[in-house]
């Protein structure tokens, strides 16, 4: 864990993005002391990174294929399409 003094040198613009990263907000009116006892609160208590865009598409992408795993194999880009409340399924 970082020291609290250690936050205290850090620019506000690194400030920012260190609660961007995480989730965490960062508007409204904050002096940088107030951004700096947020940083330190999201590194006391150990609030990891969101994941990327990148990381939640890949993470969609494997449950996507969890979802559409068969016994025999794996249906490769899978569609449903809804008419008339009668599914259809159009295999790639």
């Amino acid at each position: 864990m970082t020291d609290f003094n250690e936050f205290r040198l850090w620019k506000k613009d690194r400030l920012h993005e260190y609660l961007w990263e995480r989730g965490l907000l960062t508007t409204g009116n904050k002096n940088e002391l107030d951004l700096v006892t947020l940083v330190f609160g999201a590194s006391f208590f150990s609030i990891e990174q969101k994941a990327s865009a990148k990381d939640a598409n890949t993470e969609k992408a494997q449950q996507y294929q969890k979802l559409f795993s068969i016994r025999m194999g794996y249906i490769s880009h899978t569609a449903v399409l809804l008419t008339n409340s009668t599914a259809l399924w159009v295999y790639a």
